[in-house]
């Protein structure tokens, strides 16, 4: 038997940067990962290009006055979310910026990945992405 009660739905698009170089922390390679949720039926004019999507994410890899190259990575992946959030229509945003192994013993963290995930509104939340390369030879 079919329920009356209506059905919500939404449609998310995903986008990854990877493996670039930025003098945050010290000197790290990072990996962006987007997620754009837009609400069910939403029709074609209402979907965003991706590019200047690419765009917002890229521009906050690189220090600046705003976001200096001390800022922690927690607080990068929450004004990245709030930038692009504030581009274009949608239902939500969740950014993730993955933080490559420094694989030195004067860098910090060794031999492990972290990760910042910040999200705004209805958004399918992104969870840590495990790396796919291993991490520093032991």
């Amino acid at each position: 038997s079919s329920s009356s009660a209506a059905v919500t739905t939404s449609e998310q698009f995903y986008f990854q940067v990877l493996t670039m170089k930025t003098l945050r922390q010290g000197g790290n390679v990072v990996d962006v990962y987007v997620g754009v949720s837009y609400p069910g039926g939403a029709s074609n004019d209402e979907y965003l290009n991706d590019e200047p999507l690419l765009q917002i994410a890229r521009k906050f890899i690189a220090p600046t006055a705003a976001l200096p190259a001390d800022a922690y990575w927690e607080v990068v992946a929450k004004e990245m979310a709030k930038a692009i959030y504030a581009f274009g229509p949608m239902a939500g945003v969740s950014v993730e910026v993955r933080v490559h192994p420094t694989c030195s013993a004067t860098d910090g963290p060794q031999g492990q990945w972290r990760a910042a995930v910040s999200s705004i509104g209805d958004s399918a939340r992104l969870r840590f992405i495990t790396a796919d390369a291993p991490a520093c030879p032991v």
